[in-house]
């Protein structure tokens, strides 16, 4: 199931950056320009499929990506942490070592 989302969110990144590349120039020459040079140079409302195209493949993207993240193993989260370590640790048999209890820096901690 994962592999053919990942496949899918491939393919989609690949159509949506081919999508954005061939749509029209909006025209935008700045804030005195804006749109209007478009208008001007006779740029017709063609684009408005690509503009739907592009809309629907960036919303096939997040749904893909979001699909894909509740399909994702999670680790155990209750049982506390969960490592290599940890796991090889507990086979070899050993307890884990004592947590290091860590002082504020310049602080001596030390009984005199």
């Amino acid at each position: 199931m994962q592999a053919l989302l990942i496949t899918l969110i491939v393919i989609v990144a690949v159509l949506l950056i081919v999508a954005v590349l061939i749509q029209n120039s909006k025209g935008s020459a700045g804030p005195a320009g804006g749109g209007a040079s478009a208008q001007l140079l006779g740029v017709s409302k063609s684009g408005d499929i690509l503009e739907k195209i592009t809309l629907g493949l960036g919303a096939a993207m997040v749904t893909f990506i979001l699909a894909i993240n509740f399909t994702i193993e999670k680790p155990n989260q209750g049982d506390g942490p969960s490592s290599a370590n940890l796991d090889k640790a507990s086979e070899m048999g050993g307890a884990p070592a004592p947590a290091i209890q860590q002082s504020a820096v310049g602080q001596d901690t030390s009984k005199k």
